[in-house]
């Protein structure tokens, strides 16, 4: 093992081919750090906030906050909208933009697209059997 200190990507292929298991290693330096371990205890702890307000928190207040979230979203929204349309535009020659990023652009525009579920076809419909 000590001939592969520091060589990460060749111990997992290793390891991979000696247990069967592909894709288990990956990341695994990473699954007792401090980080990890800190932000699935935040994620726990937010979970049970959350069960806790909703059972106890008053009504009208649930509601304030529902409200809140939306409002906060809606602005949100409209930033962006405002980022895309308006200050990116002016920002952009400044920072200058990698090259080939317009074509990654229209490949992984062209993959969401692909991915969405379209209208149905109207013309395989057995409607007229019913």
């Amino acid at each position: 093992m000590s001939k592969y200190y520091g060589s990460y990507p060749k111990l997992i292929k290793k390891l991979e081919r000696k247990y069967q298991d592909y894709g288990y290693f990956y990341d695994w330096e990473e699954d007792e750090s401090p980080y990890k371990l800190a932000k699935e205890q935040l994620e726990l702890t937010a979970e049970y906030m959350g069960k806790q307000f909703q059972v106890y928190a008053p009504a009208p207040i649930k509601t304030g906050v529902r409200n809140m979230r939306y409002n906060i979203g809606t602005l949100f929204k409209k930033g962006k909208k405002i980022w895309k349309a308006k200050i990116w535009p002016a920002l952009e020659p400044i920072f200058g933009v990698p090259d080939g990023a317009a074509a990654q652009k229209k490949k992984d525009a062209a993959k969401a697209r692909k991915g969405k579920k379209g209208r149905r076809n109207a013309e395989y419909r057995d409607e007229d059997e019913f």
